[in-house]
């Protein structure tokens, strides 16, 4: 190859909205005439975004039952190793699992294996501005490692809210992070210009109408890289308990809180109001505290239901059309399988 692949990570906890960043950011990127190849990780048994970055025409690789920053990691190295052959991609982006541990791609990426054929070129973590408040305080490691990585922070769900959350939510985020970029506007209204340096640090624009004062929470015209070698973190904290950082973890099951993933398959067919009832149940955590599910179930006037449920936010829709196999996919702690299974059946 005359140059490396480019490597745009897209972290973000379950449920954010990386599969619809990497889907309008990869459209934005075919149409300047790259070529472009995804790998979606998935940490339950069968994949469901990658179905549907499938969907929407683009070139997919999945990685299902585990995490590619530890028990899939040899599966992540080897697909990187293949996209050398033939016809490479310009540029691979890559969505783990809203429950990943980011330093093991780093090493990964820095292996004697990838380093000359792939460069990362930055990572964006995707903020679910709605249920951020919730889940900082309940899923802090998770949080804490992906935002203090990240080159840039992109908000997603912020046109379902008022101005003076959005502030308070990105002052909060100023709170854990300090002066990294933070891009709050609608998706919809990213410019050219936004979607080319969505990975690449640059001075802080407000995108907020409101005076630039002290209270307004962004640096106009930091900058900020991190380059993550040999180990050393680049970030400026202490390496304490709370840093969120273990440069020399073990990414067993204790690396993921305790969460862990399942797959219901032979789902029958139901109403919108049925499907809704019972993901109302889910979500008043009657069996387990299950903070993402997600997947296709059968409509029973024909055709699938597509539902996605993000802790207490809960969203069914018609699916596009076409076969689908019905399963829902859930990731939690604690949860009553036989009984998420029974739900469906």
């Amino acid at each position: 190859m005359s140059k490396p692949i480019i490597v745009d990570l897209v972290s973000g906890f379950l449920g954010a909205g990386k599969t619809t960043l990497i889907s309008k950011y990869a459209a934005f990127r075919i149409k300047q005439g790259e070529r472009v190849a995804i790998i979606e990780n998935e940490f339950g048994e069968m994949g469901i975004d990658g179905e549907l970055l499938k969907d929407a025409g683009l070139s997919v690789t999945e990685i299902v039952n585990g995490c590619i920053c530890c028990t899939m990691k040899d599966d992540l190295t080897t697909t990187l190793e293949l996209m050398c052959n033939d016809n490479p991609p310009d540029r691979v982006i890559i969505e783990p699992t809203g429950i990943f541990i980011i330093d093991g791609i780093t090493e990964i990426l820095d292996s004697p294996r990838i380093r000359d054929t792939h460069k990362l070129r930055g990572v964006v973590t995707v903020i679910d501005a709605l249920g951020f408040t919730a889940q900082q305080h309940r899923y802090t490691m998770f949080f804490k490692r992906q935002i203090l990585f990240a080159n840039k922070l992109i908000m997603s769900k912020t046109v379902d809210m008022e101005t003076p959350q959005i502030l308070d939510t990105i002052e909060a985020l100023r709170e854990i992070t300090g002066d990294v970029d933070i891009e709050a506007k609608d998706w919809d209204t990213l410019t050219t210009r936004d979607w080319n340096n969505l990975f690449a640090p640059k001075p802080t624009v407000c995108t907020l109408d409101h005076e630039h004062d002290e209270s307004c929470g962004h640096d106009h015209g930091h900058d900020r890289e991190h380059e993550h070698d040999d180990d050393t973190c680049t970030l400026d904290h202490e390496h304490d308990e709370s840093c969120g950082h273990n440069h020399n973890h073990d990414h067993g099951e204790s690396s993921h809180g305790g969460f862990a993933g399942i797959t219901v398959p032979g789902i029958r067919a139901m109403s919108q109001q049925e499907l809704d009832d019972i993901l109302k149940r889910i979500a008043s955590e009657e069996f387990g505290d299950i903070p993402r599910a997600k997947g296709f179930v059968p409509n029973a006037n024909g055709g699938y239901w597509q539902l996605d449920v993000v802790g207490e936010q809960i969203k069914i829709k018609k699916a596009a059309e076409g076969e689908r196999e019905a399963r829902v996919s859930f990731i939690g702690i604690g949860m009553d399988k036989s009984s998420l299974a029974k739900l469906f059946a």
